[in-house]
C-alpha cells in the first residue's frame, strides 16, 4: 500500500520568489551604492560588506568576512572596536578615521546602530562608511584660510566682533576684551542689549542708526568712530568697521561681523593739535599788527582786523582769495 498528501504551496513558492527578488534587488542597490556598508555580530565580526567604496580601498568583501577590526585593520582598528563595542551595547554613533593608500590619505565618515530581533534583544549592528575626502580637503583649506586671516588681523592689533542678530548675542576675541580692560569671559558672549551700554551715550544715536541703515541695505558697511566705556568707567574712541555676512532665504540678516580698532591716542593727538591751533589763531588774530597767512597755493586762509584795516578788505571777502589781490603793493614814490 502506498499513501500520500498533498500540499498546495503555490503561495508559499511565490512569496519566496519575492523574497528572492527583493533580496536581489537590495543587494544590487548596496553593491552599487558609492558608500560602504557592513554588518557585525555579537562577536565583532563582519557578516557582510558591500559598495563600491571598498574599490577606493583595494579592499574585497572576502577581507572581511568572518574576521574582526583588528585582523583587517591592525593597530588602526582600536576606534572602531570602541565604536562596534558602544553599538552592540545599544548606542548608535559616528565616528571619522582615515586611512593610506598608495601615499594619499583617504578620510571616511562610518555610522553604526545596533540591529534588535523582535524580542528587542541586540543580534548584532549595521554600519555605513562614506568617503568625506574632498569635503575634508576643503575644511582643512578653510580652516588654514581662517588662521591666516585671524593672524593678519592679531597684527593689526584689531578687536574683532561677530552678531548672530537672530539671537542677538555678541561675541568678540581677545584684544576687544583687553581694549576695554575686561577677561574675555566676561562679555563674550555678550547680549546686544548689554553692549549699547558700552557707547558713549553721545555717539548712540549715530551708530544705532548706522547699524540699522546696513541691516536694511541702505548702506553696504559700517564706518563709524565712536566712544566706548572701558571698566574702569573711562572711555576709548575706536575705529569700528563692519558688515552683514550671511542673510537669510528672506533676505535678512543673520549675521554681521567686523573689527574695532583703538584709536584713542590719534584722537587725542588730533584734540591737543586743534587746541595747537586755535591757541596760535587767536593769538594771531588779536596781536596789535597785520597778520595774512595763506596755503601752499597762496590762498589766504587767515586774515585778522588789523589787516582788514590796512588793506580796506572785509575778512570774509579776503579768505581764500589770491595773496597778491588783497595784499597788492607798490613803491612809494613811484607809485
Amino acid at each position: 500500500q502506498f499513501a500520500m498528501i498533498v500540499q498546495d504551496i503555490s503561495e508559499r513558492v511565490k512569496l519566496q520568489e519575492a523574497l528572492d527578488l527583493e533580496h536581489q534587488r537590495v543587494s544590487r542597490l548596496v553593491e552599487s551604492t558609492a558608500d560602504i556598508i557592513f554588518e557585525i555580530d555579537l562577536e565583532k565580526r563582519y557578516k557582510s560588506i558591500h559598495g563600491k567604496g571598498l574599490e577606493k580601498l583595494h579592499f574585497k568583501a572576502e577581507d572581511f568576512i568572518g574576521k574582526v577590526p583588528l585582523d583587517v585593520f591592525g593597530k588602526e582598528a582600536a576606534l572602531r572596536d570602541e565604536m562596534y563595542e558602544r553599538a552592540l551595547n545599544g548606542e548608535s554613533n559616528i565616528y571619522d578615521w582615515q586611512i593610506e593608500i598608495d601615499e594619499k590619505l583617504y578620510y571616511f565618515e562610518s555610522s553604526i546602530s545596533p540591529i534588535f530581533d523582535k524580542q528587542g534583544s541586540i543580534i548584532g549592528a549595521v554600519g555605513v562608511s562614506r568617503d568625506i575626502t574632498e569635503p575634508k580637503k576643503l575644511q582643512f583649506r578653510l580652516q588654514e584660510s581662517h588662521r591666516s586671516l585671524k593672524d593678519i588681523i592679531e597684527a593689526t592689533n584689531a578687536g574683532t566682533w561677530e552678531w548672530d542678530i537672530p539671537n542677538e548675542l555678541l561675541t568678540f576675541n581677545q584684544r576687544f576684551a583687553d581694549m576695554l580692560g575686561y577677561k574675555l569671559e566676561d562679555i563674550s558672549p555678550l547680549a546686544s542689549k548689554d553692549y549699547e551700554s558700552f557707547i558713549h551715550p553721545d555717539d548712540f544715536d549715530t551708530v544705532m542708526n548706522t547699524i540699522n541703515d546696513v541691516r536694511n541695505k541702505i548702506i553696504e558697511t559700517i564706518n563709524l568712530e565712536y566712544r566706548l566705556k572701558r571698566f574702569d568707567g573711562t572711555y576709548l574712541w575706536v575705529l569700528d568697521n563692519g558688515k552683514v555676512i550671511a542673510w537669510d532665504q528672506d533676505h535678512q540678516p543673520l549675521t554681521m561681523a567686523g573689527i574695532n580698532i583703538d584709536i584713542t591716542n590719534i584722537k587725542e593727538t588730533e584734540d591737543a593739535l586743534k587746541r595747537e591751533k586755535l591757541k596760535a589763531e587767536t593769538t594771531l588774530l588779536s596781536i596789535g599788527d597785520a597778520v595774512i597767512s595763506t596755503d601752499e597755493e597762496g590762498k589766504i586762509i587767515v586774515f585778522n582786523d588789523i589787516a582788514d584795516q590796512l588793506t580796506c578788505y572785509p575778512k570774509e571777502e579776503a579768505i581764500y582769495q589770491p595773496f597778491e589781490t588783497i595784499f597788492n603793493i607798490i613803491d612809494e614814490h613811484t607809485h
